[in-house]
């Protein structure tokens, strides 16, 4: 269930794959309205008295969010729907653009023209796997690694956490020649070797401050534009204000990326920068503040 939750009963009534097909039939009642016995029976390739005990199961855990449709074998959503499912947003919308559960399969409903902004920098897939075999076995690693400062290089890093900064992803770890907790942008790794010994407890994530610690970036509109309740709109604000709760490491990048203008007096031109922040002194000690526009 990487999709969805159940936010009521107990998850040990029903098996994985009852829970799957359940998660299903809601999504379809969420974002197309309806579902058939058909669709389920074709989806996950079962019997046609199982997925209507899927349906009557639904029907279950979530008394009066279905009806029979006038079409035999669909049921329809309810005026009084309620979600039994915890959906998180952007899985959802991940789900509508590129398949549910595994991703192995679509979403399940008919193409209706949803498209999302080409990526540029998707990572190599199999450079994400060496990373990420040796962050689940907290082993070293030595990469060669490409960069703007001292071109090709080798190193010896200790992998810890994946991030993406909305536009690359990187991998946090400690570097050995450094001594020091950075960031590796994915692509640019051009080989990964295991190092066979164990790191000690300072190069372990455990020890990365700028990682463990958060801090609480007040967003606002930026003071230049005349209308702000669009860009209030936009982003979710309450009160004028929207307040992010992001890691140390990652609040450079996430300023970067939102174009919040982090300047002493908001200074930056506002139809670059629709954002400035409230709470500039929320930087302080913080190593990625360099990133953050205006700084």
């Amino acid at each position: 269930m990487t999709q969805l939750r159940l936010a009521s009963h107990n998850l040990t009534d029903f098996s994985f794959a009852e829970l799957e097909r359940m998660a299903h039939i809601e999504f379809m009642l969420v974002f197309a309205g309806s579902i058939s016995v058909d669709s389920v029976t074709t989806r996950f390739r079962v019997s046609t008295k199982l997925a209507s005990d899927d349906l009557k199961r639904y029907q279950r855990v979530g008394p009066g969010n279905i009806k029979v449709a006038n079409e035999p074998g669909h049921w329809a959503r309810t005026d009084t729907f309620k979600p039994v499912f915890q959906g998180v947003a952007l899985r959802l919308l991940s789900t509508l653009t590129q398949g549910f559960g595994d991703g192995l399969l679509d979403a399940g409903i008919p193409d209706f023209g949803i498209e999302t902004a080409p990526e540029l920098q998707t990572p190599n897939i199999w450079k994400v796997a060496g990373v990420t075999t040796a962050v689940l076995s907290r082993a070293p690693v030595r990469i060669k690694y490409m960069s703007f400062a001292s071109g090709e290089t080798e190193r010896e890093i200790v992998p810890h956490a994946l991030a993406s900064n909305g536009t690359r992803w990187h991998v946090r770890a400690y570097d050995r020649r450094r001594r020091a907790f950075l960031d590796f942008v994915i692509n640019r790794i051009l080989s990964i070797d295991a190092v066979h010994d164990i790191p000690t407890g300072p190069e372990l994530g455990e020890s990365d401050v700028q990682w463990n610690e958060w801090i609480s970036l007040t967003l606002k509109p930026h003071p230049a534009i005349d209308n702000p309740v669009p860009i209030e709109l936009d982003h979710g604000m309450n009160g004028g204000q929207r307040v992010l709760r992001v890691r140390k490491a990652l609040a450079g990048y996430t300023l970067a990326h939102w174009a919040v203008d982090c300047s002493a007096q908001h200074s930056l031109e506002s139809r670059y920068f629709r954002l400035a922040l409230a709470n500039p002194g929320a930087l302080a000690g913080v190593d990625s503040a360099d990133l953050a526009p205006g700084r």
